[in-house]
């Protein structure tokens, strides 16, 4: 099984180019983009200066942020499925998927750097608490890698219409 441990796919987050496959690469970091663009998205619509159309434009972005970050996570799901051994029936069934959990951790990623590269005045994040949101995620991730390659624990399957993909 080639799936990356949770400290290199976060490393990839910021930089595409830190040795991970191709397909999961260009996926992860089209997923980052539109967590990106849901920050910028929400602040817009956030502003003291916003208007009803800058409002508008931001919930067009946030709509189609989230269908895209769901083709992502099917994509990702579809790339890892072609990884991963068959899964013991017996398996304890985890409760997303591979796909979901690294959305997540993007999403955690994200407002992780804006609050260290800019702090957080607005909403008084502090930069340890995001910090801690991630590695307990990036941990996550490596205790379900674990749990995946010793047969413990099984994906749900890939949805019918990832596979039209």
């Amino acid at each position: 099984m080639r799936l990356p441990k949770g400290r290199r796919l976060v490393r990839s987050f910021g930089n595409a180019a830190a040795g991970m496959p191709d397909a999961l690469a260009n996926a992860v970091a089209a997923q980052v983009r539109t967590h990106w663009n849901r920050i910028d998205a929400v602040s817009c619509a956030h502003a003291d200066h916003a208007d009803q159309s800058e409002s508008a434009s931001a919930t067009r972005v946030l709509g189609a942020g989230a269908t895209a970050r769901q083709v992502l996570v099917d994509q990702i799901d579809l790339w890892a499925f072609d990884r991963l051994p068959e899964a013991v029936p017996a398996a304890l069934l985890h409760t997303e998927t591979l796909g979901q959990l690294v959305d997540r951790l993007t999403a955690a990623w994200v407002p992780w750097r804006v609050v260290v590269a800019h702090g957080d005045p607005r909403h008084h994040r502090d930069p340890h608490d995001a910090a801690e949101a991630l590695a307990t995620l990036t941990l996550a991730y490596d205790d379900l890698l674990t749990d995946l390659r010793s047969g413990r624990r099984r994906l749900p399957a890939v949805p019918l219409g990832a596979l039209a993909l």
